[in-house]
């Protein structure tokens, strides 16, 4: 119980059985709040910083590569930068993720706004570039939505760009490839001519296959 004090030690000793409910579910991860830093009760299964290494985790399991695992560390410590700027709320590494809300998403909306209009003038901001921390942060939200950590997927709503026409290999280039993973000093398998075809009749990004369906004979279906 953490206390010499005889009084004090029955104190948190009732205090622990009026909330026994709640301990037993949340497990080794509660701290009573004489243990906590923060001087309150304490469920670090709700932390953002433990969630969003459990995240980071789950996605080197999936195969991430490596540019994308550190742009998601990237967000996080913007995220945490957060509170120094035009916090509205808490953004902190023991700030409960259970409790995210519409108040959170406008903090992370107006400070990329402030910051980007900061740095390059607002003129200058590129909607790319914000979008690209958006999506990371709908990823982590629908991760923590399928952990039953929240209910709801909080909205970013995308800035709007240019949109974009598709470029392709032409039948030319797509040979000179074929024909450098066939001339190359490492044996490849042909497998791996294999995938490359895949990829290109398909048009699928790179870890979408590991989230496919194959429907029938001809229908594949991406998550």
């Amino acid at each position: 119980l953490g206390t010499p004090d005889k009084k004090e030690a029955g104190n948190r000793n009732i205090y622990l059985k009026d909330h026994m409910d709640r301990v037993i579910k949340l497990g080794k991860s509660y701290q009573p709040y004489w243990e906590s830093p923060t001087g309150e009760d304490r469920n670090k299964a709700t932390e953002f910083k433990p969630l969003f290494e459990k995240f980071m985790d789950d996605k080197r399991l999936e195969g991430m590569r490596e540019n994308t695992l550190k742009l998601y560390k990237y967000l996080f410590d913007q995220l945490m930068e957060i509170r120094k700027v035009i916090s509205q709320t808490e953004w902190k590494p023991t700030f409960n993720i259970s409790t995210l809300n519409n108040d959170h998403i406008r903090d992370v909306m107006n400070y990329y706004s402030f910051r980007l209009a900061g740095e390059k003038g607002l003129r200058n901001i590129k909607p790319d570039t914000v979008n690209i921390r958006y999506k990371c942060l709908r990823s982590f939200f629908r991760w923590l939505s399928d952990e039953g950590i929240i209910s709801n997927t909080p909205k970013l709503k995308y800035l709007p760009t240019k949109k974009k026409q598709p470029s392709y290999f032409s039948n030319s280039q797509f040979d000179k490839i074929i024909e450098c993973i066939e001339n190359h000093p490492v044996r490849y398998d042909a497998l791996l001519i294999d995938v490359y075809k895949f990829y290109r009749s398909t048009g699928m990004r790179l870890c979408e296959q590991c989230k496919s369906t194959l429907k029938g004979d001809e229908e594949l279906r991406i998550k």
